[in-house]
């Protein structure tokens, strides 16, 4: 079972106490924006014939089925997918923000990864994947080079599944797979107001 990436929060600058994290991320490079969704992570891929899911941590099943993950994945045509690819995505389930009820229960896919050649597939690739097989792709708020962190979080406030928005994810194209230790080529910005809703 593969796990999914574990993206860090943003460290823009060195401070005394942490080391930026942001270093792999230079003006000019192809960035994606993606609105960070509040469910549950979840992954699929294939066994044989057999479509096995995922949660974070575990394999589902019909007893353990991650409030209904494991039934939807039973509706997928096995062969729309390949042994190679794990293919993750949120399951969007009652948690913290509160989401439009059309929206629930339902897969928001926004990573493919290769698990012959061990690497993560382009957002281009991801997208034309869920076109091909009729999954959802999760809501892009923009695509195109990397300006700045100001420029990043001017999207921070547009959310697409409901009244709230937990965040957003920066995908590098450019440099997805980079080996530069300690600066990932995904990074994470949490909106304050999520920030303060986790606390309490």
């Amino acid at each position: 079972m593969k796990h999914y990436l574990d993206i860090q929060a943003i460290i823009e600058n060195d401070t005394d106490l942490k080391r930026s994290n942001a270093k792999c991320f230079e003006v000019g490079d192809i960035i994606q924006i993606t609105e960070k969704v509040d469910g549950s992570n979840a992954s699929v891929q294939k066994e044989g014939e057999t479509l096995m899911a995922y949660s974070r941590k575990q394999s589902l099943d019909e007893f353990n089925h991650l409030d209904g993950f494991y039934n939807y994945v039973q509706t997928l045509n096995p062969a729309d997918f390949d042994e190679r690819y794990v293919v993750f995505g949120e399951w969007l389930r009652k948690n913290k923000i509160v989401y439009e009820k059309e929206n629930m229960h339902k897969w928001y896919v926004f990573d493919i990864f290769d698990a012959v050649d061990e690497q993560w597939m382009t957002q281009d690739f991801v997208r034309q994947f869920c076109a091909d097989h009729g999954l959802i792709y999760v809501n892009v708020l923009y695509e195109g080079p990397f300006i700045s962190w100001d420029h990043c979080r001017t999207f921070m406030n547009s959310p697409h599944y409901g009244e709230r928005q937990e965040g957003i994810v920066i995908k590098n194209q450019t440099k997805i797979n980079s080996t530069m230790k300690g600066n990932p080529f995904y990074l994470k910005i949490v909106n304050d107001s999520f920030k303060e809703t986790m606390k309490m």
